[in-house]
């Protein structure tokens, strides 16, 4: 009686690092293969290897000597990823595990992907994503305008400020949170940083001409163009003037000066 044992099926999906990618990913095959020492991680040679479907080896010089007509079959890892039984090809899975795209954060790069645990980064990710959101669309909170102006100032620049309406900033915000790596956290960073009050005296001044920001850098007196203070580099000019206004004994003077030439509802 002949007794088919049913082979177990043992899935690994493989997935691209590229979160811009958008068609499929075209696995190198043939390549080159690092080998490196275990513990150590010092790469110790190179071979070449090639996924040739049917094979019993991964390497170029034990196919040759197996099938010298063997050829590179394709792989791919389309929109829905790549899923291998590796029970039924652990060749193709310890090929793509010894490519050297596996593991890489580029745009060919390719990983094994954990369900749970991405599913878990996606929600925290998309979680920060409305925290930001909800930090600029923020109705009916005292002095939001000016914590929006503030923003926009620092992520942007002081002209997209200047006669603009809030709604027009609030969107320049939204779109870099959708739109630019890394922003997400700024915006959130910025919204519980100490330095706050003295960025928001700084956007007021702006708003009500008493202060400007010449070359992007030099702080000045809007009237009499006298030079208050320079920034290191123009990038960080508003934090950097932010931070001096704060900690600096002669910063802090002009930190009242300042605020006594606000109008009194803006300082309220």
């Amino acid at each position: 009686m002949e007794n088919n044992v049913e082979q177990s099926v043992e899935v690994i999906t493989f997935t691209s690092t590229s979160k811009k990618r958008k068609g499929a990913l075209i696995i190198e095959n043939p390549a080159n293969a690092i080998i490196k020492h275990k513990t150590s991680g010092k790469v110790l040679s190179k071979r070449k290897i090639r996924y040739y479907e049917g094979c019993q080896s991964i390497y170029i010089d034990e196919q040759i000597k197996l099938d010298p007509d063997a050829e590179a079959t394709p792989i791919v890892i389309g929109k829905k990823n790549l899923r291998v039984d590796k029970n039924r090809d652990p060749l193709m899975v310890e090929f793509l595990k010894a490519n050297p795209h596996f593991d890489m954060n580029t745009a060919t790069g390719f990983r094994i992907l954990d369900v749970a645990q991405d599913d878990l980064y996606e929600l925290e990710a998309y979680e920060l994503t409305q925290k930001a959101k909800n930090i600029v669309l923020e109705k009916d909170k005292e002095g939001h305008e000016n914590l929006i102006r503030t923003m926009v100032i620092e992520f942007i620049s002081v002209n997209a400020v200047l006669n603009t309406t809030l709604p027009k900033m609030k969107k320049k915000l939204l779109i870099k949170i959708e739109t630019e790596q890394g922003f997400v956290e700024k915006i959130i960073k910025f919204a519980e940083n100490t330095n706050n009050n003295e960025k928001l005296i700084i956007s007021m001044a702006i708003k009500e001409n008493i202060i400007a920001i010449n070359d992007g850098k030099t702080v000045t007196w809007k009237e009499s163009g006298e030079q208050i203070y320079v920034a290191s580099q123009s990038q960080n000019a508003i934090s950097d003037f932010a931070t001096w206004l704060k900690i600096d004994k002669e910063g802090r003077q002009y930190l009242s000066a300042i605020s006594d030439k606000l109008p009194k509802k803006e300082k309220e």
